[in-house]
């Protein structure tokens, strides 16, 4: 105000108007800066309704200070938060843009914030509501607990870290004493056998809608078409189509579906060489993507047959997250069931199909008492069905006999 009047009276006195001017025009653009840069800090839309409408409003309004056209994608989940966390969320891509306009020299730039982590670690001196949410806590502050962190995974991927990081375990049901028992969604290559009509695909429909809820891409081997009604993957192929490998993949490749691939179209004699011709580009997808993080193989001695000599040649030393389903474990190829971890049994004769898994594994099962398993009585609108689960390495242990619900 005081610059105002006395840019007045300058006019009228003709006495230094032009620095008065100067003065005043820096002294607004001062003003605004500072306006500007309190409203970026502590936006009160994050303030009002989160993340969820603060980031875009960034992103948006950073697109067009910048010049830099950038991309933002947030996960469906993303809800809301404790205050103090989102605001130190909200500074990461704050920061993270602005080291892009001032460094990078770059045209565009893509922001990307997901509500899931398979395993979300924080420094030790972060804020408590980060290391509350947090699934692992570094024991080293700042730049040095990022370093250890990034040290894990070069050396095992954070799989060492799998037996700890139990909050996102994909359930499966419940023991006899009520707790919950399921599998870790990362690193678990699994086979589940047992007899003809005793309930494996209940089992595994269970394991993809949970899996699916959970945000995961599935993509599904079915050489039978008994997954054609799973309302939750995209059906292609059936018995008079075989459905094209750049058909699966351009669906897969978009990320938003999961797809059940029906074989009954590619003749029995054919379809390893199928799967084997879509493998690699499976594969390819993963190292660029990471998905589809799991693949299901349904009958999979007729795909993957340990007759079949080429297998251990044409079969990636890495798999990823995957179960496969057969009647005869001991007729799939050596190169997959050395790979396989963990075992779900139906059947009276547990122990028998768990070494035709994995033959070393007889030694260490004989000291374990068996019970048998039988289908358990079905509630109304679901079926339930009692398996065993094992664990093949490291060493196998038997772990309790739970009743499937797939309702829950």
């Amino acid at each position: 105000m005081k610059l105002d009047s006395l840019k007045s009276g300058a006019a009228r006195n003709q006495f230094n108007a032009g620095g008065l001017a100067e003065c005043a025009q820096l002294t607004e653009e001062a003003l605004k800066d500072v306006r500007t840069m309190s409203y970026l800090l502590y936006p009160p839309l994050l303030e009002e309704l989160g993340l969820k409408s603060a980031v875009p409003w960034y992103v948006d309004g950073f697109t067009k200070r910048s010049r830099i056209k950038t991309t933002l994608e947030m996960t469906p989940e993303f809800g809301r938060l404790p205050h103090d966390l989102e605001v130190a969320l909200f500074r990461v891509p704050q920061e993270s843009l602005t080291n892009v306009h001032r460094h990078s020299g770059s045209a565009t730039a893509a922001v990307r914030l997901v509500g899931i982590c398979e395993c979300s670690v924080a420094v030790a001196n972060a804020l408590a509501p980060l290391k509350e949410h947090a699934d692992m806590v570094s024991a080293a502050s700042n730049g040095l607990g990022v370093e250890k962190i990034i040290g894990k995974l070069l050396a095992d991927d954070l799989a060492s870290l799998t037996s700890e990081v139990k909050r996102h375990n994909i359930f499966l049901g419940r023991t006899p004493d009520g707790k919950d028992l399921g599998f870790a969604p990362y690193d678990s290559r699994m086979i589940v056998a047992g007899p003809s009509g005793g309930g494996k695909s209940t089992i595994v429909t269970a394991m993809l809608e949970r899996l699916i809820e959970s945000q995961y891409q599935v993509c599904v081997l079915d050489p039978e078409g008994d997954y054609d009604d799973c309302d939750m993957c995209v059906a292609l192929g059936g018995s008079d189509r075989v459905p094209a490998v750049s058909e699966i993949m351009k669906l897969l490749k978009n990320g938003r579906e999961s797809i059940s691939v029906n074989l009954l179209g590619v003749p029995l004699t054919d379809r390893p060489a199928y799967f084997v011709s879509l493998l690699p580009r499976l594969q390819e997808l993963r190292a660029q993507t990471g998905r589809p993080h799991w693949l299901v193989v349904d009958e999979v001695h007729h795909l993957l047959p340990a007759e079949w000599d080429s297998m251990s040649l044409s079969v990636p030393k890495d798999l990823g997250n995957f179960v496969l389903i057969t009647v005869h474990p001991d007729r799939l190829a050596p190169v997959l069931r050395s790979d396989v971890n963990l075992v779900i049994v139906i059947g009276p004769d547990p122990a028998q199909i768990v070494r035709e898994v994995n033959p070393e594994a007889g030694r260490d099962l004989d000291s374990l008492a068996f019970a048998h398993c039988t289908n358990g009585a079905g509630t109304a609108g679901s079926e339930s069905v009692m398996i065993r689960m094992f664990s093949l390495f490291p060493a196998p242990r038997r772990l309790p006999l739970i009743p499937l619900r797939p309702g829950r």
